[in-house]
């Protein structure tokens, strides 16, 4: 027995021949195609960095990176530098940095960085749901 599809957005009908529906000689069977995944082009990750006046730096992170410990040193070498031109006030006084606890953050490597530049970490406790943003 012979069949032709006819797509019809996310749903196939299947027409047969030799079954009757309604005036015709087909009949209409309905099957719902499963959806294909596709990688979104629109969803990207975005850091910020900011304090009470307003942000301080913004920085998309390219398709395909990981946010390891070597990228955030980087980044956070790119915001003391944003500070410094930024926010002058906060550079002089010294300024606290408040980052949760993912592994790219307490890592000896990024660590050592904020030890060797005299920024202040504020401590964030292991388990605070309400503290991130």
């Amino acid at each position: 027995m012979s069949s032709w599809e006819m797509k019809l957005g996310s749903m196939v009908m299947i027409l047969r021949p030799g079954f009757r529906v309604l005036n015709g000689n087909h009949t209409v069977l309905l099957v719902r195609k499963k959806a294909l995944q596709s990688r979104s082009n629109i969803k990207v990750m975005m850091i910020v960095f900011f304090d009470l006046d307003g942000i301080v730096r913004a920085e998309f992170v390219l398709r395909n990176t990981t946010v390891n410990c070597e990228y955030y040193k980087g980044l956070l070498e790119r915001i003391r530098k944003d500070v410094h031109r930024k926010r002058p006030e906060k550079w002089a006084n010294g300024f606290i940095l408040h980052h949760d606890n993912a592994p790219c953050h307490t890592l000896l490597l990024v660590r050592q960085f904020l030890s060797n530049k005299n920024i202040t970490v504020c401590p964030h406790s292991p388990y605070s749901p309400g503290l991130a943003l």
